[in-house]
């Protein structure tokens, strides 16, 4: 893992990061470019902040560990991403980043429910890892992003899909990683506003549109603005970090003439 969180310093942006900035290109779009330029060349994924992840899918589509055991024993493979994803209570982390998962027993009922959903489980584990490897390449405050990816449950060991994901971004896809970052800050803002508004986190997107149209659309977008959020609920010690944080990339930002407000 990079551990950038928190990181404020003023850095100039390279002609590639401009780039990329005036192209804007939605934060899901940049996750799966940087997963197939990482050597994942399955179908993209829907990445938007209000997509589930693993964990909520499984829970809220009642499927459980017998299924998920039983649609491997049936052949079924979940996809490449999986296998570096653990599933809490139910079964242990495998090391491979396929799903071969060696399993016993399963209802007929449960292999059929996992066919079914066998792209569902699928996707959402890809974008665990797409997740995560965003959250490893995002400044934000201190923190918070390893306490998202550890409840993503998401491994980073050396050739995870996650890492392969987040080095591809520290990389060759420097400018996509620019990009995440102004989304991030734009959440950021955002939940600055809405503490300076007063208001409860759902009346403020109630009143702002604009702003509860990125919160679900845009997954960077979201995490800048729980992760502000968050800080602001640590205490002045951890928000004044984050807001010196981001005044020093909005000063970037300013000298790049590059809008960080929604």
């Amino acid at each position: 893992m990079s551990n950038v969180s928190g990181v404020g310093n003023r850095r100039d942006y390279t002609n590639e990061e401009l780039e990329a900035l005036h192209k804007d290109q939605a934060s899901g779009v940049i996750m799966n470019k940087a997963r197939h330029d990482a050597g994942f060349k399955e179908t993209d994924v829907s990445m938007r902040g209000d997509d589930p992840s693993l964990n909520e899918t499984l829970h809220h589509g009642h499927i459980n560990g017998g299924e998920v055991l039983g649609g491997v024993v049936h052949g079924l493979e979940v996809g490449h991403a999986v296998g570096a994803i653990h599933f809490p209570k139910f079964m242990a982390c495998a090391p491979e980043i396929a799903l071969p998962i060696v399993a016993g027993l399963a209802a007929q009922g449960a292999l059929y429910s996992i066919e079914k959903r066998k792209d569902e489980v699928k996707g959402a584990a890809t974008r665990d890892q797409m997740h995560a490897a965003m959250l490893d390449n995002l400044e934000l405050p201190t923190g918070y992003a390893n306490q998202a990816i550890d409840k993503l449950g998401v491994s980073f060991t050396n050739g995870s899909p996650a890492d392969r994901i987040s080095k591809q971004l520290q990389t060759t896809d420097k400018g996509l990683r620019a990009t995440l970052q102004l989304h991030c800050d734009q959440g950021m803002h955002a939940a600055r506003d809405m503490s300076a508004s007063g208001m409860s986190k759902e009346a403020f997107l109630k009143a702002n549109p604009a702003v509860a149209e990125r919160y679900g659309s845009d997954m960077a977008f979201r995490e800048g603005f729980d992760g502000m959020e968050w800080a602001k609920q640590q205490g002045p010690a951890v928000y004044d970090k984050a807001v010196s944080a981001l005044m020093s990339r909005d000063a970037r930002n300013d000298a790049a003439h590059v809008s960080y407000r929604v």
